[in-house]
């Protein structure tokens, strides 16, 4: 097994470079993309992405990236939005699905996750939520559902297609 550690300048669809680190081993067949909150980067909180990743070398591949306008990121934090931040997430995601191929797996934090709701990407095996900043997430599904990837079931239950199935999910609570 051989660890790798590489750093990689992605551009949004705005021409912004998003400073992106991949590490991890490189043989490995699924990569966990980490998604950062508001006011972080890509290391999260007191380095709280660093220590999962680096827990998780051995195993897989692990893509940590700025949004544009955080960490060492061109652009400004002022221009950023949820639709921004998911339009440079998707950007990431297909980057890995060209670049190494495999599985995909997504763990995002605080803001990421409503980012990565909004997205509601194709093709992710699992997707792990960390820290939800409001247990009252309806307005965020309902204005993110152009997709038709988030059925509303009432009384704050909606079912999120993930792959080819559609999961159960409670957003007041935010319990599965």
């Amino acid at each position: 097994m051989k660890i790798m550690q590489l750093l990689y300048r992605i551009k949004n669809t705005y021409g912004e470079e998003l400073d992106t680190l991949v590490e991890g081993n490189e043989e490995a067949d699924t990569t966990i993309v980490f998604v950062h909150g508001f006011g972080t980067q890509k290391d999260e909180s007191y380095g709280y992405f660093t220590d999962i990743a680096k827990a998780l070398y051995s195993t897989y591949r692990t893509v940590r990236f700025d949004f544009s306008g955080y960490g060492k990121s061109q652009g400004k934090q002022e221009d950023s939005d949820f639709k921004k931040q998911a339009g440079e997430l998707k950007t990431v995601l297909d980057w890995v699905k060209k670049q190494f191929g495999g599985r995909i797996y997504v763990i995002a934090q605080s803001i990421g996750v409503f980012i990565t709701a909004f997205l509601c990407p194709e093709g992710i095996g699992k997707i792990v939520f960390t820290s939800i900043p409001n247990t009252n997430t309806t307005h965020i599904i309902e204005s993110s559902n152009s997709s038709g990837n988030i059925l509303h079931q009432g009384q704050g239950r909606y079912l999120m297609r993930l792959e080819s199935a559609y999961c159960p999910v409670q957003l007041e609570s935010c319990r599965k």
